[in-house]
C-alpha cells in the first residue's frame, strides 16, 4: 500500500481542479493495488477540487485495478466529497441541443414570451 499525505503535497486548502493532477503525479499505478490518501491537516476542499477528485479517483480505480482509501478527513471535507458524489451519480446527461430564436425587436420578444 502506498500512503500519500495530502497536506504535504497540496497544503491545507484544496481549491483547484489542477491540484488533483499534482496529488497523483508521482504515483506508479503498476506497483501498488491500494493507495491511502491521508487528509490529516487538510482544512478546506472546494467544490471544483472535489468534483475533479471524484472523477480522477473513479478513472484511476477503474483503469488500474487500484483501491483508493481516504482517511483522517474533517467533517467539512467529507461532506463536500459526499455532495459531489451524490451530484455526479444522480446527474442526467445533457443533449447539448438548444433552440435559438431570433427577434428583430423588443416587441416581438414580448409577444413571444406572453404567448408561451
Amino acid at each position: 500500500m502506498k500512503q500519500i499525505k495530502v497536506f504535504e503535497v497540496l497544503g491545507s486548502t484544496l481549491n483547484t481542479r489542477e491540484a488533483t493532477n499534482e496529488l497523483f503525479k508521482n504515483v506508479d499505478f503498476n506497483t501498488t493495488s491500494c493507495i491511502q490518501l491521508d487528509f490529516d491537516k487538510v482544512e478546506f476542499m472546494s467544490r471544483s477540487f472535489a468534483d475533479e477528485f471524484y472523477k480522477r479517483r473513479a478513472f484511476i480505480e477503474s483503469n488500474n485495478e487500484i483501491t483508493i482509501s481516504l482517511v483522517n478527513m474533517t467533517d467539512d471535507v467529507s461532506k463536500m466529497l459526499k455532495a459531489v458524489t451524490y451530484t455526479n451519480q444522480n446527474s442526467t446527461p445533457r443533449s447539448g441541443k438548444f433552440n435559438h430564436i431570433k427577434f428583430s425587436s423588443q416587441e416581438e420578444l414580448s409577444k413571444y414570451l406572453l404567448s408561451h
